[in-house]
């Protein structure tokens, strides 16, 4: 009996040490040094060592900086203080201007100088002293494409005015609000701030009657605008019969999780979506890592409800890992995904029993 508890015993440690994630086991750890690392970098980095990355600040970069663009200038904790594992460390990224905001006292434009459409949920204006009025950029549209405008007027107008620099107006409006007027000197107004989800990016100067000849410029960066510049252009799964892992493997960039829809051939199952808590089950958490994208190296580890001892397809840090049942182990059958990008639908073959079957989708 001792023998065989002894052998359950050793077995058991050996299953905890093979599905647990590669991370520090220590209660105190190091905070290392993130300078000059990119975000996807520093979160591997600090998710390895047992710590999240926290809230993410952009500040101007300019040449001056002495850092390349996108990268990590500041910390919120000193290198080598010793932190509890999974404190989060918030950072400050380097960033450069990305949208402008060209305005007189009668109408402002905001254009979008980068190649991208650009999320405007999140931006809204305000002034600051005089009348307290504040505009939010999602009464335009939830949205302005690459290189295109938005415009708003605090007078009467038939249609809306070309801006140089700007292809086209996608929408503009006028308002009679003088609650909504925050860009204009008329009620006191000197100045007014750029917010952006809750983040105040710059303060630009009102417009006076003298702007008519000489339109402001203000320039200032929105996140909204990034559109996944450094994140990947696939999705890279690799299974056996008994496991699957949905795996970045690159050095630099983010693998999103959170739009890979899965359709599986089984009609029985729904679905479903790697990057969704919902997927891993009622009160599950992450505590270290972010489950809607991976950083480099990390990967989201799935084996079958017969084979949850299965080692992993391939060498990689999982920060989730679930049993599945027979109706969900979807990959013993040929499963499609959707394109979150395209919305196309592009399959991935049945695992082949003794072999590793590795599967490359678009985003």
């Amino acid at each position: 009996m001792k023998s065989w508890m002894t052998s359950s015993i050793l077995s058991l440690v050996c299953l905890l040490i093979l599905i647990t994630p590669i991370y520090a086991q220590d209660n105190q750890v190091t905070v290392p040094d993130l300078t000059g690392l990119t975000i996807p970098e520093a979160a591997a980095l600090l998710n390895s060592l047992g710590l999240n990355l926290g809230t993410e600040l952009a500040v101007d970069w300019d040449a001056a900086s002495g850092l390349a663009e996108d990268t990590i200038s500041t910390q919120s904790i000193a290198p080598n203080t010793t932190v509890d594992r999974t404190t989060s460390i918030d950072i400050s990224v380097l960033r450069s201007p990305n949208m402008v905001l060209i305005y007189d006292d009668n109408d402002l434009t905001l254009v979008n100088t980068t190649p991208n459409t650009t999320d405007l949920t999140a931006l809204r204006f305000a002034s600051i002293a005089g009348s307290p009025a504040s505009f939010a950029a999602s009464r335009w549209a939830s949205n302005v494409g690459e290189q295109k405008c938005t415009q708003v007027w605090s007078i009467r107008r038939n249609n809306s005015k070309a801006v140089s620099g700007c292809e086209d107006i996608q929408n503009w409006i006028t308002t009679n609000s003088t609650g909504e007027h925050f860009w204009t000197q008329t009620s006191g107004v000197q100045e007014f701030a750029v917010v952006d989800g809750g983040i105040q990016r710059i303060n630009c100067p009102a417009a006076g009657p003298e702007t008519q000849d000489n339109p402001l410029r203000c320039a200032f960066y929105l996140e909204g605008a990034q559109a996944g510049e450094d994140a990947t252009f696939y999705y890279y799964f690799a299974y056996t019969t008994d496991a699957l892992i949905l795996y970045n493997p690159t050095d630099d960039k983010w693998m999103p999780t959170d739009r890979t829809t899965i359709l599986s051939n089984n009609p029985a199952m729904s679905p479903i979506i790697l990057g969704d808590v919902v997927t891993w089950g009622e009160g599950f958490t992450v505590p270290i890592g972010d489950l809607t994208r991976l950083a480099p190296q990390q990967c989201l580890f799935m084996t079958s409800s017969t084979a949850v001892d299965a080692p992993l397809p391939q060498d990689c840090v999982p920060i989730a890992q679930q049993a599945q049942s027979a109706q969900n182990t979807f990959w013993l059958t040929d499963f499609e995904i959707e394109s979150a990008n395209s919305g196309q639908v592009h399959t991935c073959p049945a695992a082949t029993p003794g072999r590793l079957t590795q599967c490359i989708i678009p985003q």
